[in-house]
């Protein structure tokens, strides 16, 4: 690890602060500002689709419904599974059948083993 003096922790601490700060004016100017619509580049609007809406905005705001109805949707999807093949594990090995060495106390704690192969 880097050994730092007390003038240059100060330092990097006080770089941390202010980045956090920083990071926190931003997020709040982000969340209170007023949202914007997403670009419809790709709709045609024609000029009786837009007057209801230029209607609307000059509606008082006590007028406005205080509910918002959605209309339900519906999203389907399609799960396309695939089948993966396991490779066959090989039959287990009867332990009368592997060459073993001698019974064995335990390096740490007590009790005895026995390594097969």
């Amino acid at each position: 690890m880097l050994a730092m003096n007390k003038k240059t922790a100060t330092v990097v601490t006080l770089g941390v602060w202010i980045a956090a700060l920083a990071s926190a004016a931003a997020l709040a100017y982000v969340v209170n500002r007023a949202p914007r619509w997403a670009d419809t580049a790709g709709h045609v609007a024609t000029p009786a689709a837009l007057a209801p809406a230029a209607e609307a905005r000059a509606e008082p705001a006590s007028e406005w419904p205080s509910v918002l109805y959605v209309p339900t949707i519906t999203i389907v999807g399609h799960v396309h599974r695939t089948v993966a093949s396991t490779p066959a594990r090989p039959p287990a090995t009867d332990i009368a059948d592997m060459s073993c060495m001698d019974w064995r106390g335990l390096d740490i704690g007590s009790g005895r083993v026995q390594v097969c192969q």
